[in-house]
């Protein structure tokens, strides 16, 4: 009797580890994801615009062409990028993903060159500018533009959208002040 319950038990191991290795090998599969980018801007300078100007800049457009950049869990300069896409005609973008959460950048939080290139060209003040606030500028580029989650149990596609609103930046870069004069 006592063979027979070591066999029993050894039998029930044995079935345990084949369920724990199949399960590993379990393959966790993409998700497709259904992107929409529009984008609204400001007033930036010239005669005082319309009421109607005013609601056409903040009606959120389709941001055609738009190159964007995928990097898992944050946007840490050292991490990989993993996906590149660029939206149609229409804004619009998709790309399969695992479970997870990823974060979405523009050119401006790309790479360390676009990085180093915006504080060298920015680091002095000039006679319009003043120099990059490189705290505000190293907050600017860890922030993402917008986050994905795939949650774990996703059997559907998961559906985000963003608006890029478009300031006026007549310093041309984030976290660099501009001293004038305003263009005409």
């Amino acid at each position: 009797m006592r063979k027979f319950g070591l066999f029993v038990f050894l039998i029930f191991g044995l079935s345990l580890v084949h369920a724990q290795a199949k399960k590993s090998k379990k393959r966790v599969s993409s998700v497709a994801v259904n992107g929409s980018i529009t984008q609204t801007s400001n007033w930036c300078g010239g005669a005082r615009p319309t009421e109607e100007m005013e609601r056409e800049f903040r009606t959120p457009k389709p941001f055609d062409n738009c190159t964007l950049y995928v990097r898992k869990d944050s946007n840490q300069l050292t991490k990989p990028i993993l996906h590149t896409l660029t939206t149609d005609a229409r804004g619009k973008f998709q790309l399969r993903l695992s479970p997870g959460k990823y974060v979405v950048v523009d050119i401006l939080k790309k790479n360390d060159s676009v990085y180093q290139s915006t504080i060298h060209k920015y680091k002095e003040a000039t006679q319009t500018t003043g120099p990059i606030d490189i705290s505000c500028y190293n907050n600017f580029v860890a922030l993402p533009d917008f986050t994905i989650i795939v949650p774990k149990n996703a059997t559907k596609s998961v559906n985000v959208s963003h608006n890029y609103h478009q300031h006026c930046n007549w310093s041309g870069a984030p976290c660099v002040e501009f001293r004038g004069p305003y263009p005409p």
